[in-house]
């Protein structure tokens, strides 16, 4: 018997990347969706169920490279 719950078809995550946010496959990081609010995002990939697996930062290493060039 098949289930009435859909399983999703693919894990992301969704942050801040600058002034934008972004959502990213999990765990590859490869950026596949850009905007400036995040509840169009989410709501792009519930349409698409792909599950948001973690709310995140940029990674550290872009935020080093950031504070590097701030000082």
């Amino acid at each position: 018997m098949a289930s009435s719950i859909e399983q999703p078809k693919r894990l992301v995550t969704l942050r801040r990347d600058d002034v934008d946010f972004v959502v990213s496959f999990y765990p590859e990081d490869t950026i596949v969706f850009r905007h400036i609010e995040p509840f169009s995002l989410r709501k792009v990939c519930a349409g698409l169920r792909w599950k948001i697996t973690r709310h995140g930062r940029s990674s550290p290493r872009r935020s080093a490279c950031r504070m590097a060039a701030a000082v």
